[in-house]
């Protein structure tokens, strides 16, 4: 079927972008343009676009304007399946990454589980130490699938402990959503395991990255009950404590 490029008639279109939208559909072979865009008229000759691009923050994206076209390009991370397990992970790098929580999320999380407030600044700090165990648990779980003679680390190959699993029920309770992707993201910057992660195991990413964030949250009481916000002194405290315990 034969196509046609309607894009040069949007400059001088402004305002029918609809038609030219339905006559682009009914050219084409069916399938939607992504991603999603708009298009404003700021002055005679000057117009601002707005594209839909959910989960990507500004440094995620690269905007190329050339020749008559625009690109935007998205740093992504492949994740391939046989329906059992992860088969491979592309290293995009730690910039690369989609945050687990923004700010907002993350000091409603620790005032609802730990009853403490916390700082902008310590949103990265947060974030790497519990991919840090996140990872440190699966080297383990490798281990043990190895020891087994097996290349799938299974949920029951993770060293999870009495507390760890409280932690996790008691996340559950709060009713937090975390992503599994970024976690994934997160992992695969980090040195490649020598096993897979079976289907199980890697929906139970969230839920172990929400349990140790309970536990990392009552912790700051436990050492000091007095504590209502947290600083630089008490998240050393508070790492090196629980790097002891796990």
């Amino acid at each position: 079927m034969r196509t046609y490029d309607l894009t040069p008639f949007y400059r001088s279109t402004v305002g029918f972008d609809r038609l030219f939208s339905l006559l682009d559909q009914a050219t084409s072979d069916g399938s939607p343009g992504y991603p999603p865009y708009n298009i404003e008229r700021t002055g005679e000759n000057a117009y601002r676009i707005t594209v839909a691009v959910a989960g990507f923050g500004e440094s995620d994206l690269s905007i190329e304007a050339k020749e008559n076209a625009l690109t935007i390009k998205g740093n992504t991370v492949a994740v391939v399946s046989d329906g059992t397990a992860v088969l491979g992970l592309g290293n995009i790098g730690p910039e690369a990454a989609m945050p687990v929580m923004g700010f907002t999320k993350f000091e409603r999380f620790f005032r609802a589980a730990g009853g403490v407030s916390v700082d902008r600044d310590d949103v990265k700090r947060y974030l790497d130490f519990v991919n840090d165990a996140i990872y440190d648990l699966l080297i383990i779980g490798q281990a043990t699938a190895k020891a087994n003679v097996r290349d799938v680390i299974e949920p029951w190959d993770l060293p999870v402990t009495k507390g760890l699993q409280e932690s996790v029920h008691a996340f559950e309770r709060l009713e937090e959503e975390i992503e599994l992707r970024p976690i994934l993201e997160s992992l695969a910057a980090r040195p490649p395991l020598d096993a897979a992660l079976a289907d199980d195991t890697q929906a139970r990413l969230p839920l172990l990255f929400g349990g140790i964030s309970v536990a990392l949250a009552r912790m700051f009481t436990l050492i000091d009950a007095e504590v209502k916000a947290v600083h630089t002194g008490e998240w050393e405290r508070t790492f090196s404590l629980f790097r002891l315990l796990i």
